[in-house]
């Protein structure tokens, strides 16, 4: 599907970008999830409203947004800067298919993330440090990256590099001191059971990178090696 998108040799459009919304909800078995989608100008940049089971995009908002991106780094070729642009386009419906997902799983975690993002958003304490913490934000954005890296963007190439660059970046974010799980609850009321289901129910060290959980010394020691 996505191999399409580079033999075009030109910008995604609209028409596709709404055509891979539609493949990326069959493709994961999420049509029982998804009600209504929306790509105009009058909606949010991307947002996934579970009660309404309603996804939206601003296309013009993304594109935008993307061009800005584009415009801090040196391209090689206009199709090496195509790609890019491609590729960042795509990721944000990687991103929401992702909380899509989020909800028919209905992890614990996500669900105490949930309650946990209201009550900072309530008090006006939620920011960009928090948000990239955030179980539900941080496993959108690695999970996203990651099919951009592995899927999407083609091997052994300068713009894999890039984003490969980005999704170790945030795989790192927040192990410095603590780990993210810990910084994001912990004024929260939900802070001993978010540990508790932490350490309790993720194993794997995927798993634990996904959601930001708290590592063993070796694993630690990996995710500081971890390099292009």
């Amino acid at each position: 599907m996505m191999k399409d998108i580079y033999d075009y040799r030109k910008l995604i459009s609209e028409n596709e970008f709404k055509s891979i919304i539609i493949k990326e909800i069959y493709f994961n078995n999420l049509v029982s999830y998804v009600n209504e989608i929306e790509v105009s100008d009058r909606v949010p940049f991307a947002r996934y409203y579970c009660d309404r089971k309603k996804l939206c995009f601003n296309f013009d908002a993304i594109l935008h947004n993307t061009l800005i991106k584009a415009s801090k780094h040196n391209f090689n070729s206009k199709i090496e800067k195509i790609m890019y642009l491609n590729c960042n386009i795509i990721s944000v419906i990687f991103h929401e298919i992702a909380h899509v997902c989020q909800k028919k799983e209905e992890n614990p975690l996500i669900i105490l993330s949930e309650q946990t993002e209201s009550e900072l958003k309530i008090h006006n304490l939620y920011d960009v440090n928090l948000y990239l913490v955030n179980p539900i934000e941080r496993q959108a954005n690695i999970l996203s990256l990651s099919k951009i890296v592995c899927d999407t963007c083609p091997k052994n190439t300068h713009i894999n590099d890039v984003f490969k660059k980005q999704l170790i970046k945030i795989i790192k974010y927040g192990y410095d001191e603590t780990f993210p799980i810990y910084s994001f609850f912990k004024d929260s009321n939900n802070f001993e059971e978010a540990l508790y289901f932490s350490s309790s129910s993720l194993c794997e060290l995927d798993e634990k990178l996904e959601y930001g959980s708290e590592l063993t010394y070796d694993e630690y020691k990996k995710i500081k090696e971890l390099k292009l």
